[in-house]
C-alpha cells in the first residue's frame, strides 16, 4: 500500500510537456536573448563614443601641457626670481605645502615655503610675476 501511494505521488508530480510548449518556451528565451544582445550592442556603441571623446580630450590636454612645459622652461631659465631652482617670487601657503601631490615641488627656505621650479618648471608658465633677468 505504501508503495502504491509513492507511485501515485510521483506520477502526480510528473508533468508532460508537449512539443508546442517547448517551442514556445524556447521562443520566449530567444526573444530575451535577442533583447539583451540589442542592449549590449547599444551599450558597446555608447562606450566606443565615450572612448573617442576621451581620446580627443587627452590629446588636447597633452598638447596644452606640452606648450605649458615649453613656456615654463623658458620663463624659469630667464626669470629674475629663479634662485638656483627656487622661485623667490611666490610664497606657498601651508595648505599647498602639505598637499602630498605638490610637496615634492615645494621647499621651506628661511621659514617660507617656495616652489622648486627646477623640479617642474611648468609652474612658471602661468606665473603673472615673471620678470626677465637683467
Amino acid at each position: 500500500m505504501e508503495s502504491e501511494v509513492q507511485v501515485q505521488q510521483a506520477s502526480e508530480s510528473v508533468k508532460l510537456i508537449s512539443g508546442l510548449e517547448i517551442d514556445e518556451s524556447v521562443a520566449v528565451s530567444m526573444e530575451i536573448v535577442e533583447e539583451e544582445l540589442k542592449w549590449s550592442r547599444a551599450r558597446i556603441e555608447m562606450l566606443e563614443t565615450q572612448m573617442q571623446m576621451l581620446a580627443k580630450d587627452v590629446g588636447e590636454t597633452t598638447r596644452f601641457v606640452t606648450i605649458a612645459r615649453a613656456v615654463g622652461e623658458w620663463k624659469a631659465r630667464t626669470c629674475a626670481y629663479n634662485d638656483k631652482g627656487i622661485c623667490r617670487a611666490w610664497r606657498v601657503g601651508d595648505d599647498l605645502a602639505n598637499d602630498p601631490r605638490l610637496s615634492p615641488l615645494i621647499e621651506k627656505v628661511n621659514g617660507v615655503y617656495r616652489f622648486r621650479i627646477d623640479r617642474d618648471p611648468t609652474i612658471c608658465a602661468l606665473c603673472p610675476l615673471y620678470r626677465a633677468k637683467k
